[in-house]
This record gives C-alpha cells, sequence and structure tokens, in this order.
C-alpha cells in the first residue's frame, strides 16, 4: 500500500481507499483515470467527450482542483449573504437618496414637488424645517404675485417660522389698501383694527371711518370733479370740437365753459342737501357748490358783455382756488399723482388771490379815506373836488376812479369818473376834478388801476 495525496484537500491517504476519509472526495476513480491519462496515448475528442468528467486539466499542464459540494454550497451562501446585503443597504439609503433629490428640488425653486418629498420624509434629518422652507418659498411667490389671500393661508399655517407671521400681516395691509382704492372702506377698516398697532393702521381705520361719513365722500366726489375737469379742460374740448379755443365761435366756446363747469357740479351737487358732521365744512362745500354754480351764471354774459363776464368768472375762479387750498390743508383732499401738478397751481395762484385781496382790502380803505367837496360851477354844472393820497406799499402805474353819486336814499344819479393819476407812489397825494353836472348827498368810488410791477 502506498500513500497518495487526495487531489481536494492535499491530505495523505491510502491509495486503495475509494474516497477521501477526511473531505469525500472519490478517490478510486480519480488514481484509475490519471494512471490512464499518463501511461497510455490520448484519447480523440469523441473519446474524452464520453463519460462524465470529474476534473478538468488547463493548458499549463497543472491540475485544477474538483469543486466539492460542500464548497459549491459556501460559495452560494456568501453570494446570496452578499446579495441580501446588498438589498438591505440599498433599502437603508432610500430615505438618503430621496433627500438628496428633494434637495436638488429645492435648489431648483421647485418647491412644490420639494415640499412633497420633504412631507413625506418627516422627522428624517431636517426634512421638516426644509418643508417649511418650501411652504415659506411658495408663500413668498404668491406675495409677489400680489395673491395675498393664498399667501395669507401658507403664512398662517406656518405660524411663527421665519418671518410668516410679518409677511401675513403685511398682505392684510396690502389688502385692506386695495380694498381703500376700491373705495371698500368698511371692510378696509375692519381689516385694518384687526391689524392694530402694525405700521400705520390705526391711523387708516381712522381714515376708512372718516371716508364713510358724509364729510369724506364730499371731499373725494370733490377731487373727482376736478380730475374730471382737467382732464376734459385739457384734450376733451378737442375732442368734441376738433379746433382750438381761438377756432371757436362765442356759442361753442360758451358751451365748453358749461361743460368744464358741470364736471364737477355732477359729482357735489347733491351734497348741498346732506348733513355734514363738520357744519364749518359743510358751509364750506355750500359756498363751492354756490361758486360752480355762480360760473354758469357768469358764462352767459360771455357774448353780451364780456366786461361782467370777466369780473363774475374771475370772482368764482377766486372764490374756487381759496377753498380748494382750504380743503387740501384742512380736510385732507388729495388727488392722483397725475394730477398733482395742476392742484399744486391751484394752491400757488391761492396765494396770488390772498396778496390781491389783501391789496383790495387796503385800496378800498384808501378810498373810504378820499374826501371831497361839491363846487357849483353855475347854469347847474356841479363838481367835485377829490382828495387822495395812496396809502398802500405799492405804486400804481396808472390809478383812477369811477364814481357814483347817491341822493339820501343812497340811489344813483350819476356816474362820473376822477381821471387818472400816473405813477401813483406810496404816500404821494392828489386832488382830481369829478364833473358829475348834478348835486348828491354823497360820493362812492370804484378803484380802477394797475399796479406797476
Amino acid at each position: 500500500m502506498a500513500l497518495i495525496k487526495c487531489p481536494e484537500c492535499g491530505k495523505e491517504i491510502s491509495d486503495k481507499a475509494e474516497v477521501c476519509p477526511n473531505c469525500g472526495c472519490p478517490i478510486k476513480a480519480s488514481n484509475s483515470n490519471s494512471s490512464e491519462i499518463n501511461d497510455s496515448e490520448p484519447r480523440d475528442s469523441d473519446q474524452m467527450s464520453n463519460g462524465e468528467e470529474d476534473f478538468k486539466y488547463i493548458e499549463s499542464g497543472k491540475e485544477k482542483k474538483a469543486m466539492s459540494k460542500k464548497t459549491k454550497g459556501a460559495i452560494g451562501v456568501f453570494a446570496g449573504v452578499i446579495i441580501i446585503g446588498g438589498i438591505v443597504l440599498y433599502l437603508l439609503t432610500a430615505n438618503m437618496r430621496t433627500y438628496d433629490k428633494a434637495i436638488e428640488l429645492l435648489t431648483d425653486k421647485n418647491y412644490a414637488e420639494a415640499s412633497k418629498i420633504f412631507k413625506e420624509l418627516d422627522d428624517y434629518k431636517d426634512a421638516s424645517v426644509k418643508y417649511k422652507e418650501c411652504k415659506m418659498n411658495i408663500a413668498d411667490d404668491l406675495f409677489v404675485q400680489k395673491k395675498y389671500k393664498d399667501a395669507i393661508k401658507l403664512f398662517d399655517e406656518l405660524g411663527d417660522f421665519g418671518d410668516a407671521e410679518a409677511k401675513s400681516d403685511e398682505s392684510y395691509y396690502l389688502i385692506a389698501k386695495s380694498l381703500c382704492n376700491e373705495e371698500n372702506y368698511k371692510e378696509a377698516e375692519q381689516i385694518y383694527l384687526q391689524l392694530a398697532e402694525y405700521k400705520d393702521s390705526k391711523e387708516l381705520s381712522e381714515k376708512c371711518k372718516y371716508e364713510q361719513t358724509v364729510d369724506g365722500q364730499f371731499i373725494r366726489e370733490l377731487s373727482k370733479g376736478l380730475v374730471d375737469r382737467w382732464d376734459y379742460s385739457e384734450e376733451g374740448y378737442l375732442k368734441e370740437f376738433g379746433k382750438e379755443f381761438d377756432d371757436m365761435e362765442s356759442s361753442e366756446y360758451m358751451e365748453y365753459l358749461k361743460k368744464c363747469v358741470n364736471c364737477e357740479l355732477d359729482k357735489v351737487n347733491d351734497f348741498q342737501a346732506k348733513e355734514f358732521l363738520d357744519e364749518t365744512l359743510g358751509e364750506k362745500a355750500l359756498r363751492y357748490i354756490e361758486s360752480l354754480n355762480n360760473g354758469l351764471a357768469a358764462i352767459d354774459y360771455y357774448s353780451m358783455d364780456n366786461i361782467k363776464y370777466n369780473v363774475l368768472w374771475n370772482d368764482v375762479y377766486s372764490t374756487r382756488v381759496l377753498l380748494i387750498r382750504d380743503f387740501v390743508n384742512n380736510h385732507g383732499l388729495v388727488v392722483d399723482e397725475a394730477h398733482q401738478k395742476t392742484l399744486d397751481e391751484f394752491i400757488t395762484n391761492a396765494s396770488i388771490v390772498d396778496e390781491q385781496n389783501a391789496l383790495d382790502e387796503a385800496i378800498n380803505s384808501m378810498v373810504d379815506g378820499y374826501t371831497y367837496e361839491a363846487k357849483d360851477n353855475g347854469y347847474g354844472n356841479i363838481s367835485y373836488t377829490v382828495n387822495m393820497e395812496n396809502t398802500t406799499d405799492v405804486t400804481f402805474e396808472y390809478f383812477g376812479c369811477s364814481v357814483d353819486v347817491l341822493d339820501e336814499n343812497g340811489t344813483i344819479i350819476y356816474t362820473g369818473y376822477t381821471g387818472e393819476i400816473k405813477q401813483f407812489e406810496p404816500g404821494q397825494k392828489a386832488q382830481l376834478e369829478v364833473y358829475t353836472g348834478v348835486q348828491g348827498a354823497s360820493l362812492k368810488f370804484h378803484p380802477n388801476y394797475y399796479v406797476q410791477q
């Protein structure tokens, strides 16, 4: 008996053994085949393909050991472990991959899709915070698009996250402002009251309350009337008449002027019968409406007595500009930006009217101090010598007075004229003769002048 090595495990065993007592590898067949291969000529391919091989030779001639069932089983188990481990690893990293995908969507500003994923991830890492971040971005986008109601819903859901509460207040604030622009002051007032101390909400709630009164309505309608008049006066007449003022007939120009006045009257005329909270404002409103009606009356003189028309029209204008300034300064009259320049011009003109009124008052005081005496020139020819003095602080390029001769009842029985004084300076005195032809009980002076600029 000789010892040989097992071709599977390499242990020394008897050459008579049929199988290896250590690993169970067949031995006898192996030895027989080995002898045949070593002692005899190689078989042809057909002979070699018959029967089942237990092991093969590699090209180098070195022997490759046959794989046992135990080894094959071990390899199968190992491969299974790897596969299962891979599956487990894949499942364990699913949240990580999903999270990374959501981060990518967030970076790309695809907030809606990202928020869905973060919401599903729930408490994975900072997914809940990222979910709120997405919602905040969606709400901000809605805010920029002026979809304030939708934005508020999200801001309120976010609660104290970031500046959600402040953004919610700002959204409500802007909704109230929009309601004011639509003249829905009742709803706007309620929102401002809810906002309490946010910005100037308290003051704006009071303004909304005021706008719902007759006082607020009048000022608002007055503003609309002024804007309508200014728009029509600037271009409306051209569209209607198709010609410049200088090319208009008197009747056309009178029609144009009346339409200008009615642009305002149509807005404010009904307030004559309404009760104002502020009685002073109510009185001013009546005066303003009266001035507009006086304007319509003045226009009727345009083609018949141009001088009277100018006097009446200028009086109406002076009254309007002074009242408009008062409405601006004391009652909150405003216009839009496009018409602010025109309103500013009215305010400037009101100052000019102030100066003119002050001058008129000084002149009236001056002529009230004039003395005179009658002189009988014979044959019923009566004249008056008028003693004049410039008690104002302006120099008149020319100055004179028309004179009414009144009887005991104050009835005008004659009208004359003093003539003119050229370059009538402050403090200067003069005497002028007035030829009346009749003697009355008193004289009344009506100044005519031009102030040197």
